[in-house]
């Protein structure tokens, strides 16, 4: 689960310590696996509660890695990366939370519609950011395949080295192939995800000529202070350095 469902159903919850302590949000679509013996061994018995009803998905068949490795079937789970998406998550939270804790029910109505305007704006912003890049070059390469949803939200062809888990490296052939139509298609703007071991990425821009041209949080949050410590300020974070990195192209 990224860190930033953390921090906004803090944000959500910095009301009544009651309720806090009653509510586990899952980000994914379903009830993640590794959850269950935690929530066992803390011996929590309030609500779980999928909080990506409704969002607007991608799924395998939308998204491949330039590895060219077939993806399985499945539901990419990082769909907090397009803000249309990430309003849906307060609504779920805010709901949940209501369902809870009636009593509050204001409270967290507010607290909710402050936060959803906070996202419409960087939304908006983004638009505006990615629309002063030529559609020609809205071209990027990232180490890891989780960066699709910011991708199609602002009309960025994005390849990735690998799919949406790290569970395998790409071959020595592979690099080569990806090394040669990056090369080909004038790709000069790569990006490390902050979660994913750079070598590839170092290796594929001295092959090329190419500059890594930052890092994209998409998993996790930076450290507290750092420059993407909220799910706000990362998503500022990752257009900004796309941007930049594009008009490179």
């Amino acid at each position: 689960m990224a860190r930033w469902f953390i921090a906004l159903a803090m944000l959500l919850l910095a009301g009544p310590a009651e309720a806090a302590e009653r509510i586990t949000v899952v980000a994914s679509f379903s009830v993640e696996p590794w959850l269950e013996p935690l929530l066992k061994q803390a011996r929590f018995t309030g609500s779980k509660v999928v909080v990506s009803r409704n969002v607007r998905i991608l799924t395998a068949e939308e998204e491949h890695p330039v590895s060219g490795r077939q993806l399985p079937s499945a539901i990419d789970q990082h769909a907090w990366l397009d803000p249309k998406n990430g309003v849906v998550y307060v609504r779920n939270i805010a709901a949940a939370l209501i369902r809870l804790d009636p009593a509050d029910a204001d409270d967290y109505r507010a607290r909710a519609a402050a936060y959803t305007k906070e996202i419409q704006a960087v939304d908006g912003w983004a638009h505006a950011e990615i629309a002063a890049v030529p559609a020609a070059k809205r071209r990027a390469l990232a180490s890891h395949d989780s960066l699709q949803y910011i991708a199609n939200a602002y009309g960025i062809t994005l390849l990735a080295v690998n799919g949406w888990t790290n569970s395998s490296e790409p071959s020595a052939a592979e690099l080569a192939k990806l090394a040669q139509q990056i090369r080909a298609s004038h790709v000069k703007a790569l990006f490390l995800d902050s979660i994913t071991d750079p070598r590839a990425i170092e290796r594929i821009a001295g092959e090329t000529g190419a500059v890594i041209g930052g890092t994209l949080y998409g998993d996790s949050l930076s450290p507290a202070g750092g420059e993407a410590d909220s799910y706000i300020k990362m998503l500022r974070h990752d257009v900004s350095t796309l941007k930049a990195g594009m008009l490179a192209n």
